[in-house]
Formats: C-alpha cells, sequence, structure tokens
C-alpha cells in the first residue's frame, strides 16, 4: 500500500538555450550601388553604419533590453548619435553581423503519478508546465538608423507559461 502512494513518479524537463542571432544595423539608403547593399534590399543585406565616437565592444556592453516612455528597446535610442549613414558610394564601419541580438531561455517541466489499480488497470496524473519560469524571450529589434522606431523590440518568441493537467485511465 505504501509504495502505491509513494511510487510511480516520474518526472521530465526540457530546457532550450540559444544565444542571440548576429544582428547588423542598417542605414535603410541605398548608398553603394549594389544589388545586395541597395535600399531596396532585405535588412541583412542592407548597408551598414558608421561608428561615431564609439567602439564596438562598448557598443556591444551597452545592448540589452530596457523600457523606455512606455517601450521596449534593445538599444537604448540615446545611442543614435554613434551611428550614421556611410557617405554615398561606401559602405559603412560596422561588420555585418557583428553585434548579438536577445538570447532565448525556456524551461519546461513534467510530473507524471502513475497508480496501479489492478495487475493490468492503472491511472495517471499528469501535469506540464510550458515556460515554468514564464521568462520573456524577444525577437529582434527595429535595426534601421532612419526608422523611428529604431532599437524597438516589438514581438516576443514563444509563448507565456501554459499549464495543464491530465488524468488518464489505462486498461
Amino acid at each position: 500500500m505504501l509504495s502505491q502512494v509513494l511510487g510511480g513518479f516520474q518526472l521530465g524537463t526540457i530546457l532550450r538555450l540559444r544565444s542571440g542571432e548576429p544582428l547588423t544595423i542598417v542605414s535603410g539608403l541605398g548608398t553603394l550601388n549594389s544589388r545586395l547593399r541597395s535600399s531596396n534590399a532585405t535588412n541583412a543585406f542592407n548597408n551598414t553604419v558608421d561608428l561615431v565616437g564609439i567602439s564596438l565592444d562598448q557598443l556591444r556592453a551597452a545592448l540589452g533590453p530596457r523600457t523606455l516612455n512606455g517601450r521596449i528597446y534593445y538599444i537604448d535610442p540615446a545611442m543614435l548619435t554613434s551611428f550614421a549613414n556611410p557617405a554615398p558610394g561606401t559602405l559603412g564601419s560596422l561588420p555585418h553581423g557583428a553585434l548579438t541580438g536577445p538570447s532565448f531561455f525556456r524551461a519546461d517541466f513534467s510530473a507524471l503519478k502513475r497508480t496501479r489499480l489492478t495487475e493490468h488497470q492503472n491511472i495517471e496524473f499528469r501535469a506540464e508546465f510550458f515556460n515554468i519560469f514564464n521568462t520573456v524571450n524577444f525577437e529582434n529589434p527595429n535595426l534601421n538608423i532612419n526608422d523611428p522606431n529604431f532599437g524597438v523590440v516589438s514581438a516576443i518568441r514563444g509563448e507565456p507559461r501554459v499549464i495543464q493537467f491530465a488524468l488518464r485511465y489505462n486498461f
């Protein structure tokens, strides 16, 4: 009888950790006559910006989520003065993919209790917790310095915490 009460438990967990994706701050302007670096290309191939009065290491140290004026920023809008549009016919000095976007963390957990009723019958009670710590994971921010939403994070990755319970009769 004691083994029925204390036994039959199973625990499970899944951890997902990812570093951020490479980010490139862009000008959004076609300053170089190139198909892959023109203003109508996607941001991944758009022309990078020039850094002004700040080193790449200082820029990397300043990245991170923060709330200003009710909006979530990954790049502080006050840093906008640290970037400049490249001169016509030139590439920006900031390399492609030199920065790292927001990282991702999610932990899922499950607990199952199986109670044997007869030799061929049992009842299972299961509790599952998805994103158990309710961690918010941010999408990449707007990276165009000529956009009024520069640095703004407008979406999240994944879902909020979800908890579900199940009872199952096996025969």
